[in-house]
């Protein structure tokens, strides 16, 4: 098997700057995932099978409450839905593609490897190889929100249980499926459920095939799923419309603000983050109580 150099590297230059700002994150879902009450094993092998972050962070604030498993599973499972637009606006690229690669690279679809693959294969000058660039853009990004999640949870059970649960006033959450009593078992039955609906969702189109023509109307409205993404992605960082303005909230946005300029006029993924990252740090150095 052999590679077309220049689609993999555009997809590892676009990538690897998400792949760093992802670790931490995973490590902190990873870690949280431990905190409520979840075994070790099952903190490390969620990330591998379901592979869907925002879905992971839903289940586990659900399980520490203890809401029931098909409540969890639905909830996840209706989060998880957005994977259908992405395939449905990604499968007129990968129909050249055996049915192998098609079929086992929509498994690594995010957020942002969405966005970045939908903004190369619209370009004037796109990748010659679509397999090529994604497998190095979406493998970064598995690769380090798996291993930083793996290392969370890892870090997460060394901590004394007393640690994790000082001044909750309860012990650590567990599943009650139905509502009833703990059943060994149950949280696998839904971390495999979460899988499969997750997985179902990103080779949905794929699936279908020729079999479903989209309206024209609706495959020009899949044009603006990556802004729309990219606007749900980007936006609640900024506003939270929740609560009261805080210095924290100003200088999100002056960061955000900053980064958005050096983007427009760069094109940089590296040259954002940096200008992003140093705002943040450099205004709540410089705002009391940010």
């Amino acid at each position: 098997m052999t590679f077309e150099r220049r689609s993999v590297a555009l997809g590892l230059r676009d990538s690897l700057p998400i792949a760093v700002a992802v670790v931490p994150f995973g490590a902190i879902v990873g870690l949280g995932a431990v905190q409520v009450g979840l075994a070790k094993l099952q903190a490390i092998l969620m990330p591998y099978l379901v592979f869907a972050g925002a879905s992971q962070l839903a289940a586990y604030q659900l399980v520490s409450v203890g809401a029931p498993v098909l409540v969890i599973l639905a909830t996840t499972t209706m989060i998880n839905l957005r994977f259908t637009m992405y395939s449905a606006a990604l499968a007129r690229y990968l129909t050249d593609l055996p049915r192998f690669w098609r079929f086992f690279i929509v498994f690594f679809t995010t957020d942002q490897g969405f966005v970045l693959a939908l903004h190369r294969f619209e370009a004037e000058d796109p990748p010659a190889s679509k397999r090529d660039y994604l497998l190095a853009s979406w493998l970064p990004l598995w690769f380090t929100w798996t291993t930083s999640a793996a290392a969370g949870a890892l870090l997460g059970a060394t901590v004394p249980p007393s640690w994790r649960h000082a001044g909750r006033g309860r012990e650590p959450a567990t599943l009650r499926p139905g509502g009833g009593p703990v059943r060994p078992g149950a949280f696998w039955l839904m971390m495999l459920g979460m899988a499969f609906f997750a997985y179902l969702f990103r080779a949905s189109f794929l699936l279908l095939g020729e079999r479903m023509t989209l309206p024209p109307l609706l495959r020009r409205a899949l044009d603006y799923v990556p802004a729309a993404v990219l606007a749900a992605l980007v936006l609640p960082v900024f506003v939270d419309l929740g609560r009261p303005w805080a210095p924290a909230d100003t200088a999100r946005l002056v960061a955000g603000a900053l980064a958005a300029a050096v983007a427009y006029r760069t094109r940089s993924v590296p040259a954002t983050l940096a200008v992003g990252m140093g705002a943040l740090w450099l205004t709540v150095w410089l705002l009391p109580g940010a």
